[in-house]
């Protein structure tokens, strides 16, 4: 407007009355509602007995002159200068702040103005989390957290589990006889459901069905509760290394693993909704939690879930926009297991529909993600859902699958004092386990044979074997012939007879 001369900038006098302005912002967007360009117009509020206005307009032409003036008090300026990206990040935990910056002596330098800071250095440990930075990347874990929790609760002497619960093992509520079972052991069941929901909300994903379930029963709780929260320690205790990975390297996307388990509850009937959201291969957000209605299908206990990690997703998108406001929008990929709901989600005619009728109508909000080209619904089968270790106690074959797929394996494994023991049926639920593999799950190491009294003749037998020196060969097939020899059968004689003498030519 200063350039073609719409205005005349001159002090004011007391017979101007000019008429205030002020400044209007908006963005304008293009086909694919990215931000083309960003306007500034200066527009004078109504009700000022005035009817003129002034604003930007584009035009080559020339402007005529007015026959009557008009006076306009200049829009307030910039007091201060902001710039267009943030460079520094302010993370706050009460008294505890974790700077992220490219200059960070500059905020410093500012913020000792005003206050007394106490600098503890580079972030190595804050809030319980690990954090260790390598040449190319940021890993976050909650090893001494989980080892100074375990010492407290005397839970280190345990063998170390394979799996949080045991494929199957679906909680309930307890009955009487388990519930005076506990009282009279004077268990703090309720604190070691807090430590577990604590670590389950920062670093390990793999908890948090578990911890979910447990949470429900801190009122009817029994043994048979507290034996599965212990359980989920000794499951720490052998993966208290997992964590998350952060690298430096091109995001690639938004995508999101959901999935639902119907019918889970055997209480209520109701399913569970699970989702894990991935920026990259960077894990950045996960939940687990029961639906707060009953399915009557799998489908819409699906579709459930979708309008759940779909307000997760429309969250996540503003955020993106106000820490990258150039960045181009780009749909996120939603990853599902069932067709039935992606059909559901997709038709435009059948939310009043029989089968539909009933929903509420906050289920359907992930069709207007849909239209606005939010997210984008792709199909993936069951068995590469990552988010299924978060609806569902599974065995640890799926639990290391969903585990690669979120990628979040950090640090190197700690040395244990005891091997894990594998629990009852945590095994890979798709194969039935060996019988005799089964047998060996109680540790009986050949060290210890001596020390430990015989249970049964088969055990003598086994304990002589071992003690026994090699006899050889010739000596061992002489006395083996012999004692067949003697049999009272006289049938087997000559069989035996024959099996020696080829046995011999061998």
């Amino acid at each position: 407007m200063k350039h073609h001369k719409v205005w005349i900038q001159r002090s004011a006098t007391p017979e101007d009355a000019p008429i205030p302005s002020t400044w209007a912002y908006r963005r304008k967007l293009g086909a694919n509602n990215q931000v083309i360009e960003y306007k500034a117009r200066i527009v004078s509020p109504g009700g000022q007995g005035h009817s003129a206005t002034a604003s930007w307009i584009r035009h080559p032409g020339k402007y005529g002159p007015r026959a009557e003036e008009s006076h306009l008090r200049a829009a307030p300026g910039p007091k201060r200068l902001v710039p267009k990206r943030e460079d520094t990040f302010l993370f706050v935990h009460v008294d505890d702040l974790v700077i992220i910056s490219q200059k960070p002596e500059i905020f410093k330098t500012e913020m000792e103005l005003k206050f007394s800071i106490k600098y503890m250095g580079k972030a190595v440990f804050l809030l319980g989390m690990n954090i260790e930075r390598t040449h190319d990347a940021l890993l976050i874990n909650q090893t001494q957290y989980i080892k100074r929790k375990l010492a407290e609760y005397d839970l280190d002497t345990l063998h170390p589990a394979t799996c949080p619960l045991a494929p199957g093992q679906y909680l309930k509520k307890a009955t009487q006889t388990e519930i005076e079972e506990l009282r009279k052991l004077g268990h703090n069941y309720c604190a070691l459901v807090g430590l577990l929901n604590y670590l389950s909300v920062l670093t390990p994903p793999n908890i948090a069905y578990a911890v979910s379930s447990l949470s429900q029963y801190l009122e009817a709780l029994g043994i048979n509760h507290y034996y599965s929260a212990v359980q989920v320690f000794q499951y720490l205790s052998g993966t208290r290394h997992l964590g998350l990975t952060f690298k430096k390297e091109n995001a690639g996307g938004v995508k999101a693993f959901v999935e639902a388990d119907w019918d889970n509850c055997p209480d209520t009937c109701r399913s569970v909704t699970g989702f894990a959201v991935l920026s990259g291969q960077h894990l950045i957000a996960w939940k687990s939690t029961k639906q707060p209605t009953v399915s009557l299908s799998t489908a819409e206990a699906e579709y459930k879930a979708m309008s759940d990690v779909g307000q997760e997703l429309a969250w996540l998108d503003n955020l993106i926009t106000a820490i990258e406001i150039n960045a181009m929008p780009q749909a996120f990929q939603l990853l599902v297991n069932i067709q039935g709901a992606i059909d559901l989600a997709k038709s435009e005619t059948s939310q009043n529909s029989f089968r539909t009728k009933h929903m509420s109508l906050r289920l359907h909000f992930i069709r207007e993600l849909l239209v606005a080209n939010l997210i984008e619904l792709k199909h993936v089968k069951s068995s590469n859902n990552a988010a299924d270790i978060l609806t569902k106690p599974c065995g640890r074959s799926s639990i290391n699958r969903s585990l690669a797929q979120l990628n979040p394996l950090t640090g190197s494994k700690p040395a244990l004092p005891l091997s894990p023991r594998s629990t009852a049926g945590c095994w890979n639920e798709t194969q039935t386990p060996n019988p005799k593999r089964l047998k060996g799950l109680d540790p009986c190491p050949r060290h210890q044979l001596e020390k430990d009294p015989v249970q049964s003749t088969r055990d003598d037998k086994n304990k002589q074997l071992l003690e026994t020196p090699r006899e050889n060969e010739e000596s061992l097939l002489n006395r083996t012939t012999n004692q067949l020899n003697n049999r009272e059968t006289s049938s087997e004689v000559p069989l035996l007879a024959r099996i020696s003498e080829q046995t011999k030519q061998t």
